[in-house]
């Protein structure tokens, strides 16, 4: 599953819902990006959404609860077991913070093939 985040106007997006194998966030907007120039602009936009945090390396660490909003009405009744499952999964590797929430990789625009 996949976090899209529009920097500019504020959108967030859960694409591929059904894929609770892992979970990523991915800037989409602005087009040119970076960690450099829009680390702190998505910071901003993962407050402000309460998506969860920014961590200091560059990862975000993502709230379920907001999963399961972005989620309502287009996932079936096993989706949040499977989601739990991912959760569980991430604990074993340690991928889960003091409040519960998911670490997930960040993808910068131009970052994907």
């Amino acid at each position: 599953m996949e976090l899209r985040l529009d920097l500019e106007e504020i959108v967030v997006r859960l694409a591929d819902p059904s894929e609770t194998s892992c979970i990523s966030v991915r800037v989409v907007e602005p087009a040119g990006a970076t960690p450099m120039s829009h680390s702190h602009r998505l910071g901003d936009v993962v407050a402000a959404r309460h998506i969860g945090a920014l961590e200091a390396g560059g990862e975000v660490v993502v709230d379920p609860a907001i999963l399961k909003f972005l989620a309502a009405g287009e996932v079936d009744e096993s989706w949040e077991a499977d989601l739990e499952a991912m959760i569980d999964r991430a604990a074993t590797k340690g991928w889960i913070d003091g409040h519960g929430r998911i670490r997930a990789h960040v993808e910068w625009p131009g970052s994907r093939p």
